[in-house]
């Protein structure tokens, strides 16, 4: 057996020699490797420690260390250490003997004697990268003499830079004493070593973040999570430093620094201003009314400031606009349109589920409502998923400093997804298969999520193998659109998914032009289904939506002469805002419309009032709530209005009350 030692720094301590005597150290060397009554040959050359011993192997030696092995592997250490004791003296020439040894010594509470079969371990093999990760170790935990124990890790890297592993549980040690830089010169080259090995990603995030230095935490974070495989606790680590780092990062900046831009290079091209306001009102967390759908003279992108990551919330419905700008350019934009006749292919195969919930003891005007919340849950869905995926692929792509809010924002949807397809409460209420579409749609969202951040919550959904294939097959579609997307190629997926699933017939895509010239279709933007779900998710406490053309019938039907339509009809929609209204309520909106009325009401210009937060008004809009507010709170002053409105405010009360 013969065993060399660099003549070094290293070798000098290992013998406790002060000074570089090679005459000492060979003395020492000669007295530790003598046993058995045998002298080693021991000498110096070419910058080399020599030792030459004649060696006794011991298969009985080897068999009794397994069992040693096997009593640790246990944490039977006072059993095992009498047992190592009698080998290490049978055999004291085997390094990893000692180096057990230590550790069991050391998982007793004895660190000087661990430290002492340690250096025996490395006397015997200077290369046992085990002894030197232990002796750094104990001299970090136990003694907090990190520049001792340095000098042990060093030589990990000196006897194998390549172990990447080892590297990255000395940097771990290093970063949990607080020496954050030096950790980092371990953790890095282990990446480099082992690119695709995620744990020195996280670890070198976690120094970064402990240096507050968030945004390249939150990168690192990202990595690590998109190179594991095992869903460990390293990828549950990384993803909560992800959380936190990205939290940070949004309150730190200025959440419009890069809407303020976007919304000016958007103006620049459409020509018609953006305006970007607050409103507490909306029950989503941000939606676009287009201009020409609303009448302003401008596009508005409202936000509703009690949620978090606006900025993101923002640009996401500026990315939306840009998308419509971008169709239209092509004369490819789409809007989304439903009628009665939609609705009917949705409710003929729930009656059996209608008459269940009547039977379970919801009224039957309540059941109605349930399903028309169904229904348009179920088409906003559809309309939304494939624009949506589409607006955060470009967003990832064009604006890497909004990435952390990204992430925040879309793991909130994501998580909300999968509580809306698996909460037992909305599952037992909901028919089977909006319940399975519902939750390939969002699978769709969950797998566009680990693609861009690596978090991966799809186990989550509970889905079903088939349900699983159909979310990965819609997803592979988008990737394949997402490589060189054109212009209103959204609306192909819209319609290849509803098809697949086999919901294309609650929905119609009009061209833009079409609808707006018409406007005899329901025109569902997702802001506007979005809205009356979150509102009542189940519809069970909204008043039940007539159908536009079928209040026009009405109407046309009852009246005594000519009547303005619009007036009768927003007249029904003022009746039921006021009907649960206390009086002086009323008149207080009554007498706020009547000021607002002094210099006339235009019927083609839009109106705010301040009494009735959040709604938007045209002229005949505000001219029907201001005769029904004078009608129900004021009605003995009502003739001095002289509106010619009679006749429109009895249709509505007929109309109201059926």
């Amino acid at each position: 057996m013969t065993i060399y030692h660099k003549i070094d720094n290293f070798i000098f301590s290992l013998f406790n020699i002060k000074s570089e005597d090679e005459g000492k150290l060979i003395d020492a060397a000669k007295q530790f490797y003598s046993f058995q009554g045998m002298e080693p040959t021991v000498s110096i050359s070419e910058g080399l420690l020599k030792i030459e011993l004649n060696e006794k192997g011991s298969n009985q030696a080897n068999q009794e260390f397994q069992e040693v092995l096997d009593l640790c592997n246990s944490r039977q250490f006072e059993e095992a250490k009498p047992l190592i004791e009698s080998i290490i003296k049978e055999s004291p020439q085997v390094s990893e003997f000692h180096r057990v040894y230590g550790q069991i010594l050391s998982e007793l509470g004895d660190q000087e004697e661990a430290q002492n079969e340690l250096i025996d371990a490395l006397k015997w093999d200077p290369n046992n990268e085990w002894a030197l990760l232990m002796m750094g170790n104990i001299l970090v935990k136990e003694k907090n003499d990190i520049d001792a124990a340095l000098k042990y890790y060093d030589q990990i890297l000196e006897t194998n830079p390549e172990e990447n592993i080892t590297l990255n549980n000395i940097g771990a040690v290093l970063m949990n004493q607080g020496r954050f830089l030096e950790a980092q010169k371990y953790f890095q080259k282990s990446i480099e070593i082992q690119p695709e090995f995620p744990n020195p990603y996280y670890a070198l995030g976690r120094c970064h973040s402990a240096l507050k230095q968030h945004s390249k935490a939150f990168e690192l974070a990202i990595t690590a999570a998109k190179k594991n495989n095992q869903r460990d606790e390293i990828y549950t680590s990384s993803l909560q430093l992800a959380l936190d780092s990205a939290t940070a990062i949004r309150e730190d900046r200025d959440e419009f620094e890069t809407v303020e831009s976007y919304k000016l290079e958007l103006q620049e091209r459409s020509g018609v201003e953006i305006t970007i306001e607050p409103d507490p009102t909306i029950q989503t967390a941000a939606k676009l009314e287009i201009n020409e759908k609303y009448k302003r003279g401008y596009h508005l992108v409202k936000f509703n400031p009690k949620h978090s990551n606006v900025e993101h919330l923002i640009m996401h419905e500026l990315v939306h606009l840009e998308f419509i700008l971008d169709a239209r350019d092509n004369g490819e934009n789409f809007l989304f349109t439903s009628s009665n006749h939609h609705k009917s292919n949705f409710e003929k195969p729930l009656q059996k589920y209608k008459v269940k919930l009547i039977k379970n003891g919801i009224e039957p005007n309540k059941a109605d409502k349930l399903i028309n919340s169904l229904f348009d849950g179920i088409n906003g869905q559809i309309y939304n998923t494939p624009i949506d995926i589409f607006i955060e692929d470009l967003l990832y792509k064009k604006h890497e400093n909004l990435r952390p809010t990204q992430f925040l924002s879309i793991f909130n949807i994501v998580k909300d997804g999968i509580k809306a397809t698996t909460s037992k409460d909305i599952v037992n209420l909901t028919p089977a298969k909006v319940v399975s579409v519902s939750k390939i749609l969002n699978l769709v969202n969950a797998l566009h999520f680990k693609d861009l951040f690596g978090v991966d919550l799809i186990q989550q959904f509970k889905a079903t193998p088939l349900e699983k294939k159909q979310g990965e097959e819609f997803f592979e579609e988008f990737s394949e659109y997402r490589q060189d997307k054109q212009p209103g190629e959204e609306y192909e997926i819209i319609q290849h998914w509803a098809e697949d699933l086999e919901i294309d017939t609650y929905f119609e895509l009009k061209d833009e032009m079409e609808v707006y010239k018409s406007q005899s279709a329901k025109v569902n933007s997702p802001e506007d289904v979005l809205e009356s779900i979150e509102k009542d998710p189940y519809g069970l406490d909204q008043e039940n939506p007539d159908n536009e053309a079928e209040m026009k019938t009405f109407i046309e039907t009852h009246s005594k002469g000519d009547v303005n339509m619009a007036v009768a009809m927003y007249m029904v929609e003022a009746l039921k805002y006021f009907s649960n209204m206390p009086q002086e309520d009323i008149k207080k909106i009554a007498f706020e419309i009547a000021h607002i009325g002094i210099t006339g009401i235009n019927p083609s210009s839009n109106y705010k009032v301040g009494s009735i937060p959040g709604k938007s008004f045209s002229g005949y809009h505000l001219l029907a709530y201001y005769y029904t507010s004078w009608a129900l709170a004021v009605p003995e002053m009502l003739s001095q209005l002289q509106m010619p409105f009679d006749e429109e405010f009895r249709l509505a009360n007929l109309l109201n009350e059926n």
